[in-house]
């Protein structure tokens, strides 16, 4: 692995970390535009990443990987699970809203009839 290498990695590494405290900050605000840029910036790092350890050696002692990688994979897994959260407590919420609908649609008013007086002939 190269000096290059080295130095692309752990730029790549240290700058998916800020994104992925990025993405935590963005998803308590409920800000979920900004998440979802983050998150495509994320993939696009973790496809150069990808591509760079592929043709890389890691025989070699040089970066310590496996730290760095833990703490972004812990920040991630954060990330997926309060949007699975969400995705279930909104999925409730809509099951909600359905059965108030279809209780309102089932609800209908009787018109109100007049009496009806029995005609009697003489």
């Amino acid at each position: 692995m190269g000096k290059d290498n080295k130095k692309d990695i752990t730029d790549l590494i240290s700058r998916w970390h800020s994104i992925a405290e990025k993405e935590i900050k963005a998803l308590s605000e409920g800000n979920f535009d900004n998440l979802e840029k983050l998150l495509q910036e994320s993939t696009l790092i973790q496809s150069r990443l990808d591509n760079i350890l592929s043709k890389a050696d890691l025989t070699r002692p040089g970066i310590d990987l496996a730290g760095s990688m833990k703490k972004i994979l812990d920040m991630q897994s954060g990330v997926l699970e309060e949007l699975q959260k969400g995705t279930i407590e909104l999925s409730h919420r809509i099951g909600k809203l359905r059965k108030n609908k279809a209780s309102l649609r089932g609800y209908r008013q009787t018109k109100h009839h007049l009496p009806r007086f029995m005609s009697e002939k003489t």
